[in-house]
């Protein structure tokens, strides 16, 4: 499947996408007076079972158990040990973070030099079509700083399958969209996998979506079982470069050790 671009388009025919629109408040949410989405209180998991990636290509049932209870147990904290922007993209760096915080979401500081704990709240949107998604905030612990609020959803083409992130920006929002795949008992998703997995503006409309070229980044993001929890390694790429590599884990709250990036996976 490919995703037609600069027209409209039926949510019917392409269901990973979301039809998300910035909402209102300092922290802003997923109310999208576009399509009426309900947002549910009580505080969810990321999935309520993994096995809903399960395609002819992923296994959820071959992942290390520490991961899958990561994604299908409610969490509220999480650590990021550390962040290093590549010597190279420093000067991007200190021009996105600006940009960043205007916009109030995907706030990836310039450098973390020391854990900095996370707090994430997930909770249910239900749609008026009847499709469901996951809202998920995450901001520093004991602050309304935000780090990121997207809304999640799985995906499934029988063959692959996804996890579409949508972040709102304005009128839009950024769709992430990433290939997951089973590597060793770990979890690795990455737009950067196949032809449909990438960055994507998102224009919503009443009952279609228009589609654009989103920045020419990439995102892949590999979960790991340590000895006391799961630990996450994010890289992002500009192009073929890498711009930057960030580590964190998850184990209520408690610093987790992550592998050291230049052993979790080889960068292009």
């Amino acid at each position: 499947m490919t995703l037609p671009l600069a027209r409209p388009l039926a949510y019917g025919d392409y269901p990973f996408v979301q039809p998300v629109r910035a909402g209102t408040g300092s922290i802003p949410t997923l109310d999208s007076p576009v399509s009426g989405a309900i947002l549910h209180p009580q505080r969810v998991p990321l999935f309520d079972d993994l096995r809903i990636l399960d395609c002819a290509t992923f296994d959820a049932s071959r992942l290390h158990p520490e991961v899958r209870r990561f994604y299908e147990t409610p969490h509220r904290r999480m650590t990021v040990a550390a962040l290093r922007w590549e010597r190279w993209a420093l000067g991007l760096a200190l021009a996105y973070v600006p940009v960043a915080a205007r916009l109030e979401n995907l706030r990836v500081p310039d450098r973390v030099n020391t854990p900095t704990p996370m707090s994430s709240s997930v909770r249910r949107l239900t749609w008026p079509d009847g499709t469901s998604s996951r809202e998920w905030i995450r901001c520093v612990a004991g602050t309304s700083q935000l780090f990121y609020v997207a809304a999640l959803r799985p995906w499934s083409d029988g063959e692959r399958s996804y996890l579409s992130m949508a972040f709102p920006f304005g009128p839009g929002h950024l769709m992430v969209l990433l290939r997951t795949r089973e590597e060793a008992g770990e979890l690795v998703v990455s737009t950067r996998d196949d032809s449909l997995a990438g960055t994507y503006a998102i224009i919503p409309r009443e009952r279609a979506f228009v589609a654009f070229p989103g920045p020419p980044t990439d995102e892949t993001l590999r979960a790991t079982a340590t000895t006391d929890g799961v630990a996450v390694v994010h890289e992002g790429h500009l192009g073929a470069r890498r711009t930057f590599t960030m580590r964190y884990g998850i184990r209520g709250g408690r610093t987790v050790t992550a592998p050291h990036p230049e052993t979790a996976g080889s960068p292009a």
